[in-house]
């Protein structure tokens, strides 16, 4: 399998759910965040995507959200329940397995 195509795909992808405006419906907003659902075309289920204005550097955010099983995700995201670094592609690319509680 070629990864780094996988993740060019997944990324534009992901960057197309944020382009398309179309059909999302807000769940739940804070001062800072606004968190929007729709049902996907893909799977049964929906898809979430968050919205909000992070006071930080980029270098900082990532930090916080970096796939890493000793990283900070882990300690402050209550939701993480295990997560696992399957494989390690290059310095920008890794197959992880995280655990969550279901959305439904």
């Amino acid at each position: 399998m070629n990864y780094k195509e996988e993740a060019n795909k997944v990324a534009e992808k992901l960057l197309g759910y944020r382009r398309d405006q179309s059909g999302w419906t807000l769940c739940k907003k804070t001062n800072d965040v606004s968190v929007f659902w729709r049902p996907s075309t893909e799977f049964a289920g929906n898809l979430y995507k968050g919205e909000g204005i992070i006071k930080s550097s980029p270098e900082r955010v990532w930090e916080c959200l970096k796939p890493d099983p000793d990283g900070l995700r882990v300690k402050w995201d209550k939701n993480v329940k295990a997560f696992e670094v399957i494989e390690i592609i290059d310095n920008a690319i890794s197959v992880c397995r995280t655990i969550t509680p279901s959305a439904a």
